[in-house]
């Protein structure tokens, strides 16, 4: 199959997909996103100069030469590593400037992008996951067409119209889970006698090392008791020959055992910063 033909296909898809309401298909969404991305700009790179499209800290002088002029035999070229998804993201914003105010969009992409393909664990809800994806492949239209069977009225991931719609519709939906939520948990709080709750506070009190503490500790909003703790945890990721950290955290509370994440207590009104 043709490369073209295939991103062709994979664009469609992940339009498709980012109009989808279910966390699945968005989060496939922003797979196929980061795909066209680092696609679209190893292509760039490659027409440039091959050397900024591979690896080459490694390479020989005599390799280096047959790279930049061609001649390399194909069976090493097929040996070669391209270069990172970050630096390539970098490279690309320093070669056009029109995409340095972009840059964060793309980096998120692949943060989120590793949250998914390299962790084995279960991994949170991501509110930004939709916004991400449709915001890189937008910024990065002009090089996804190019690398595609696509004509530029095809790659329209969502209007801004269609976009704040479903922003303000999901919105809706999680307020309404978030306040059934804090109910069923302000109701089984209830249930607990005093010495159950004495109980919890010592049990559930989160364990830390180097990689997960307690950042902040305040009132719960759901049982009201002030031991509503925010743990910050650190997971660490080895891709492409680097070790890379990822920062996140949840609300946990040691009593009714409710459990948000920021952008949750953002939401119903518990600002965190």
């Amino acid at each position: 199959m043709l490369r073209w033909t295939f991103n062709g296909h994979v664009v469609r898809r992940c339009i498709d997909l980012l109009k989808s309401k279910n966390d699945h298909e968005i989060y496939e969404s922003v797979i196929h996103a980061a795909y066209l991305i680092e696609q679209s700009f190893k292509e760039e790179l490659r027409q440039i100069n091959p050397l900024l499209y591979f690896e080459t800290s490694n390479l020989s002088p005599e390799r280096l030469a047959q790279l930049a002029k061609g001649t390399i035999p194909m069976e090493e070229l097929l040996k070669l590593k391209t270069i990172s998804a970050q630096k390539l993201i970098q490279l690309m914003c320093e070669i056009h400037p029109d995409l340095k105010s972009k840059q964060e969009k793309f980096l998120e992409l692949c943060h989120l992008r590793n949250i998914i393909l390299h962790s084995t664990d279960s991994f949170p809800v991501i509110e930004t996951a939709a916004e991400a994806a449709a915001s890189a492949i937008d910024a990065a239209r002009t090089y996804i067409i190019s690398c595609s069977d696509l004509a530029e009225e095809d790659v329209n991931p969502l209007s801004s119209r269609e976009f704040d719609e479903l922003q303000r519709q999901k919105v809706l939906d999680r307020l309404e889970l978030l306040k059934t939520k804090l109910e069923y948990y302000k109701a089984e709080y209830n249930k607990l006698s005093q010495e159950e709750k004495k109980g919890r506070s010592v049990k559930n009190k989160p364990k830390e090392n180097e990689q997960s503490w307690i950042e902040a500790t305040r009132e719960c909003p759901a049982c009201k008791e002030d031991m509503f703790d925010e743990i910050v945890t650190v997971d660490f990721d080895i891709s492409d020959g680097l070790v890379t950290g990822d920062a996140g955290s949840t609300w946990v509370c040691r009593i009714c055992e409710l459990e948000l994440s920021k952008y949750e207590m953002n939401l119903i009104g518990e600002p965190t910063n």
